[in-house]
């Protein structure tokens, strides 16, 4: 497609080949697109141009623009400042007995480290070694946190859950890349 991308356009650039291998729309199970108004739209789109031949297919918005719009949402700053916190709990402060919990929970778990990675505001190149470390244990971090003799610290849950999805996608993404 070299002049126009309408929702007509696309939909005959696709009906085409499925009419040279004598098929139809009815043997798509989905159609992936990245938002486009030209994709969705009601009317003029792929979308609307399917719904007035009465053809119904799933439409289904693209993993890596997903992972893209999840990315965004999930600020960096608020992502290390979350996991400063967390570190903090775990090892600073008047819980040096916390602290050494954590690291025979971390032994016990067979963890790829044995202690939660502290991050020096100051210098920010040690933040990416930080996240790395944090997203290496985030499980075990997650599980220790769940352990009886840990203080209860609900506002965490979220984050690590938020974490454990956003880890995921971003592991996705990389393997796929």
């Amino acid at each position: 497609m070299h002049n126009t991308t309408t929702g007509a356009d696309i939909f005959k650039a696709v009906e085409e080949p499925l009419k040279n291998y004598n098929t139809d729309f009815s043997k798509c199970s989905a159609i992936v697109t990245d938002g486009a108004k030209a994709m969705t739209g009601t009317k003029p789109g792929l979308f609307g141009q399917l719904k007035q031949q009465n053809i119904e297919i799933p439409f289904i918005h693209c993993i890596i623009h997903q992972e893209a719009l999840y990315g965004k949402a999930i600020k960096l700053s608020d992502t290390m400042q979350a996991v400063t916190k967390i570190t903090n709990f775990i090892k600073g402060g008047n819980k040096f007995l916390l602290h050494r919990k954590f690291q025979q929970f971390l032994r016990e778990h067979n963890a790829a480290y044995t202690d939660v990675p502290l991050h020096y505001a100051v210098r920010w190149l040690s933040a990416g070694k930080c996240l790395d470390k944090f997203f290496a244990i985030r499980k075990e971090i997650f599980l220790f946190l769940q352990e009886p003799s840990v203080p209860k610290h609900d506002e965490f849950k979220d984050f690590l859950e938020n974490f454990e999805s956003f880890s995921e996608i971003d592991h996705r993404h990389n393997k796929s890349s």
